[in-house]
Formats: C-alpha cells, sequence, structure tokens
C-alpha cells in the first residue's frame, strides 16, 4: 500500500478485515514492525498468513524487486518535494509499487491516477493478465442523499490494455437518484450483478475516508470476498 494520504488507514484496516477471513494478517512496514525486523524475527506466530506492507516513497524508490498479488496506490498529491524536487519524479517513485513487482495480478487506484499517461503507460507495459479496480475520488455529486450506495461495474478489456480486466468501484449515482426518489430498498438490491453496501457520508469528517472505504471494498472483491461478506466487514 502507497499512497499520499490514508495509506496508514488503509494498511491497517486491510490488515484487520483480511485477518477476520483468511488467517492473520499482520500490518507493517511504517506500521507496525519494520519490515527488515518482521522478516528476521525468530518465531513466527501459528495461522499467519501474509502482510500488509505500508510503503512510502523515500522506501520505493530505493525498490529493485519483489512479489506480491496485490498493490493498492491510495491517492498521489504533491508531497516531498524537497527530496522529491518534482511531483513527477514523487509520482515515479510512488509506481516503482507496480514496476518491480514480479507476482502483480491486482492494482487497486482512484480513477484521477488512473487517467494518468505516466500510470497508464506504467500498467500497459505489464505483459501478463492483470486486474484494475479503478475506485472513484471525486465525490462532488455523492452527497445529495443521506445514504450511498456503493457498487462495482465490470468493462470489457480496455482497447488499450488488452490483457488487462478493468472494474469500476463507485458511489453510483443512479442508485442514489431511485433513493432519493423513494424507491423502495429491495427494488435496489435486486439489481442484476450489482453488490450494494449502504454508507453515510455525512458521517465522515472528510472525503479520504469514503475514498479508502471503496478501496478496501476493492481488495476485499479481489480476495473473493462474497457480497454478504463484504458487507458484513
Amino acid at each position: 500500500v502507497t499512497g499520499t494520504v490514508g495509506k496508514t488507514t488503509v494498511t491497517f484496516l486491510a490488515a484487520e478485515l483480511l485477518s477476520s477471513e483468511k488467517g492473520r494478517f499482520h500490518a507493517i512496514g511504517n506500521i507496525g514492525a519494520p519490515m527488515l525486523d518482521f522478516l528476521a524475527r525468530e518465531n513466527s506466530t501459528e495461522g499467519e498468513a501474509g502482510v500488509v506492507i505500508e510503503l512510502s516513497s523515500y522506501q520505493l524508490e530505493h525498490l529493485q524487486r519483489y512479489h506480491s498479488a496485490v498493490v493498492i496506490m491510495t491517492n498521489c498529491y504533491q508531497n516531498h518535494l524537497d527530496r522529491h524536487k518534482s511531483f513527477e519524479s514523487y509520482l515515479k517513485a510512488k509506481l516503482k509499487i507496480i514496476e518491480a513487482n514480479d507476482g502483480l495480478e491486482t492494482i487497486i487506484l482512484p480513477a484521477s491516477l488512473w487517467a494518468m499517461p505516466i500510470v497508464k503507460k506504467c500498467i500497459e507495459v505489464i505483459s501478463h493478465d492483470l486486474t484494475l479496480l479503478v475506485t472513484q475520488d471525486d465525490f462532488s455529486c455523492a452527497n445529495r442523499a443521506d445514504h450511498n450506495f456503493i457498487s462495482y461495474e465490470k468493462n470489457a478489456k480496455n482497447n488499450n490494455t488488452q490483457n488487462k480486466q478493468v472494474i469500476n468501484f463507485y458511489y453510483n449515482q443512479k442508485i442514489i437518484r431511485a433513493y432519493e426518489e423513494n424507491t423502495h430498498d429491495k427494488e435496489l438490491h435486486d439489481q442484476e450483478d450489482m453488490p450494494v453496501f449502504d454508507v453515510e457520508l455525512e458521517k465522515f469528517p472528510t472525503l479520504t475516508v469514503p475514498a479508502n472505504i471503496l478501496q478496501l471494498a476493492a481488495l476485499l472483491y479481489a480476495h473473493k470476498f462474497s457480497q454478504e461478506r463484504i458487507r458484513e466487514r
């Protein structure tokens, strides 16, 4: 997990959510134990299933090679320019989390990053099959109802990314409008292939948290959690 904002939240919650179903996942890196200290432990714990690692641009810029099935980029804004000198250099350091990964199966990233040419180029050169879970991060229209609904939409393989399936996770505007028109909840849940999760955005002090919720829902989807289990979590 990397990003400018929200990476510690996502790392911690990802480890907790995965541990609830898959066996113990540890949150390490910038949170919890330093990665090298964790790997150097003399004793492992019975039932361990894996780790969720929070990585900063400082760590990523020196990364040569590693193996992880899933990568999450929460977002990327101008930061640490005293070290990286420009936003492009900072973003390139962040993208090492994708470029240096020789076991990548799934990338979770916000729509604003997926729209950047430098990010698309980084992903398009990956030759093997890959799933992209693209999460909404523009909520300008998502606060019109007390309750908003997370859903996902499967797309055909993109023309520019022939070997990559793109799946969008978002706060569904059609469902929000139906909610405002007092459509019965059962009708919403009966939509085919439309997992629905009720989220009260107004409870959150910033919209970073709803963005992280989408990323965590996408993560559980990638780990083949059922719709009901995702809703429970």
